[in-house]
C-alpha cells in the first residue's frame, strides 16, 4: 500500500520549539511545542542562551511524537525555521 505524503517542519522560535507533520495542501495532520530551556549567563545581565544538546533532544522528541501516530505517511522533504539570533557553532567532530 503506498503512503501519503507530507512535510516534516521544525519551528526553533524564541519561546518554544515546534515540530508539525503537514500534507501538500497545508492540511496540518499533527503538532506539537515546547517551551526552549534557556540558561542565564551570570557575566552578562540580560544574557541567556540554550543549550544546543537539550534542544536537540527537544526536537527529536517532538519529531517522534509527530510521526509515531501518522504512520501512513511518508515524509518527503523537512524543512525548518529559527530565531534570528540563535546560532549553534560545530567543531572538526560534528558536536555543537
Amino acid at each position: 500500500m503506498a503512503k501519503n505524503n507530507a512535510y516534516l517542519i521544525i519551528d526553533i522560535g524564541t519561546g518554544n520549539a515546534r515540530v508539525a507533520l503537514v500534507r501538500p495542501d497545508g492540511e496540518i495532520l499533527s503538532i506539537k511545542r515546547e517551551n526552549v530551556q534557556y540558561e542565564t549567563d551570570p557575566n552578562y545581565e540580560d544574557a541567556i542562551y540554550f543549550d544546543p544538546n537539550v534542544l536537540w533532544e527537544q526536537i527529536k522528541r517532538l519529531t517522534s511524537e509527530v510521526l509515531l501516530p501518522n504512520k501512513d505517511f511518508q515524509v518527503k522533504a523537512i524543512t525548518a525555521t529559527s530565531q534570528r539570533e540563535g546560532i549553534v557553532l560545530i567543531d572538526e567532530s560534528g558536536n555543537s
